[in-house]
């Protein structure tokens, strides 16, 4: 079986591929980061500090199967690093590939999160995390506190998220919907219980 692991760009990668490997009786055939390297059975490991989206996108078609390592976000270079690698197993989730991520805990926030901006067309983490006017709303925020009571509410804010709603309504993802990732991930914001 081909499998390939993803995950950050450091040591810790390696070292968790060649465990995988040694209990599934396998070997760890490290990096790899060309589409046209020729995969043996066994695993390897890259990420996207090595390979870009387009390409871990293609190079997934000649294996087996793909596991994203339970690495939190401070072993990836950046935030937006690890946002990507999330976005990267939600894309190739969503074309049939076979991945194994959605147990991990350090993407759990990020998958309820996903599900609650899914589900509540009104949420948004911006309001908790600055003080200034979203750069995406078209009027200052009067009552802040308001503005929150209504998201958590689904109820729709037209006054300040009239973009959000606009992209959404032709079915593109929305400045809301990438925030909010984004914002769980700066912020470690792991639960709506953490915003009271």
């Amino acid at each position: 079986m081909k499998i390939l692991c993803l995950g950050s760009a450091n040591t810790d990668t390696d070292n968790r591929v060649s465990v995988l490997a040694r209990i599934n009786k396998s070997i760890n055939h490290g990096l790899i980061c060309a589409t046209d390297q020729i995969v043996a059975d066994g695993f390897y490991h890259s990420s996207l500090a090595d390979v870009s989206f387009n390409n871990l996108l293609e190079l997934a078609k000649q294996f087996d199967k793909l596991i994203l390592l339970d690495q939190p976000s401070i072993e990836y270079n950046d935030n937006q690093t690890f946002l990507e690698t999330y976005q990267l197993c939600i894309e190739l989730e969503n074309i049939g590939v076979n991945i194994h991520f959605r147990k991990n805990k350090n993407i759990k926030h990020l998958l309820e999160f996903d599900e609650l901006i899914k589900s509540n067309k009104s949420f948004c983490l911006y309001p908790w995390t600055s003080d200034e006017v979203c750069e995406d709303s078209t009027h200052k925020i009067v009552d802040k506190t308001k503005l929150k009571q209504k998201m958590l509410e689904g109820k729709f804010t037209p006054a300040y998220c009239e973009k959000c709603y606009y992209y959404e309504s032709f079915g593109r993802p929305s400045p809301r919907q990438n925030k909010t990732i984004e914002l769980a991930i700066q912020y470690n914001i792991c639960s709506l219980k953490e915003l009271s």
